[in-house]
């Protein structure tokens, strides 16, 4: 799963060990959710 754009507004505005922006929550819940799915068929 890719999402350049949300990888690079980690990058830049998160260190290691803080918490996600409440306004990326949506958007690192859908791919949390896409990474699952595809877990649980394997």
């Amino acid at each position: 799963m890719e999402n350049k754009p949300l990888a690079r507004m980690l990058y830049a505005n998160v260190e290691i060990g803080e918490e996600i922006p409440p306004e990326l929550y949506q958007t690192v819940a859908e791919i949390l959710a896409a990474v699952y799915r595809l877990k649980n068929k394997l």
